[in-house]
């Protein structure tokens, strides 16, 4: 009635319907006839093929975010072992992102080949990224790794430090005989599919006798314990190891927002490298794409965080209800002025 866009609506009316449980949303759904389009819960994606077979389309929408595990590099337990980049890699290539892809999102995920995704920024995702990123699924390379590196690997136990040193064939600075790599992950409870994922994770990391303990805990809680730690002064609360939130937003551009970059503000696990900080400066400075790519493809091979792929929002409606596609950038599905019904 009191609508003044610029677009003339067809419908007479739209109704807003909130529901206090996934499950009530599930059967509305299921009923085929209560609603016309909504929100699909994370954890449902498996019900896509009864939908569909009660009249649904989807449409998913890419999250313009990064997503992935963040190391503490200055715990005092393990800092020291997530600062060298060759554990980072090894860790990385037993991660198989495309099967997390495949089985727990059901395809409906950005694959996470590194800090730009891929789905939801795509002129701006380098070749490298577009490729798959710079650390394939690949637990013979980990292993080999790590070995090289004076690590007795232990499949399915737990890997140890047997020649510690800076050498180039000894464990690294700062780590000890015995070190054990052996790790808290604390994640966001909440969602089955966070669950799935790290379960699957913690499996795959075990073929090198990686052993991830996982921790999961209500949002606000993980958020309350998770400090900001870096060389120079830690936070009360930076006992954490390993932290995985879901994923950090970018806006309409995706270069660094303080996530990487020394002393950013989302950079909880204090890392620094001055070639990544005068990459960013220049993101930041310009439009260049070549530029971009240069800071895209040098931080996926330095492994700020441990890249994890990012699920998709996905949108379910009536397949008869048209002008609901394509998804409005901004607002997602929320454009009923441009919805109506065809036979």
């Amino acid at each position: 009635k009191h609508y003044s866009g610029p677009d003339k609506p067809r419908l007479g009316k739209v109704l807003n319907q909130s529901f206090t449980t996934t499950t009530a949303l599930m059967d509305a759904l299921r009923s085929g006839n209560a609603l016309q389009a909504a929100a699909l819960p994370l954890d449902d994606v498996n019900q896509l093929g009864q939908l569909k077979a009660a009249g649904y389309s989807v449409a998913p929408q890419a999250i313009p975010g990064v997503s992935g595990m963040e190391p503490n590099f200055w715990n005092t337990q393990v800092g020291a072992v997530f600062r060298q980049l060759y554990i980072r890699q090894a860790m990385e290539e037993l991660i198989d992102r495309p099967q997390l892809v495949a089985k727990v999102y059901n395809g409906y995920a950005d694959p996470g080949n590194g800090p730009v995704p891929v789905r939801a920024f795509p002129s701006w995702a380098s070749p490298l990224e577009k490729s798959g990123g710079p650390y394939h699924y690949s637990p013979a390379t980990a292993i080999a790794s790590l070995k090289s590196h004076g690590w007795k690997v232990v499949p399915k136990g737990i890997t140890t430090c047997q020649r510690p040193g800076t050498g180039a064939t000894e464990c690294g600075a700062g780590i000890t005989a015995g070190q054990q790599l052996q790790f808290q992950l604390a994640y966001s409870a909440g969602e089955a599919t966070s669950d799935e994922e790290n379960a699957a994770i913690q499996s795959s990391e075990e073929q090198a006798g990686i052993k991830l303990n996982l921790k999961p805990e209500p949002f606000n809680t993980l958020v309350g314990t998770t400090g900001v730690c870096t060389a120079k002064s830690h936070a009360q609360n930076c006992a954490w190891q390993l932290v995985e939130f879901g994923y950090d937003p970018y806006e309409l551009y995706p270069a660094d927002n303080g996530i990487f970059v020394t002393g950013g503000t989302s950079n909880l696990g204090g890392y620094s490298d001055p070639h990544a900080d005068a990459l960013i400066k220049a993101t930041l400075a310009g439009s260049s794409k070549p530029t971009f790519f240069q800071y895209e493809d040098y931080v996926a091979r330095q492994l700020p965080w441990l890249w994890l792929p990012l699920r998709e929002f996905l949108q379910v409606y009536r397949s008869n209800l048209s002008g609901f596609t394509p998804l409005n950038p901004f607002s997602g599905g929320l454009n009923p002025e441009s919805w109506y019904y065809t036979k």
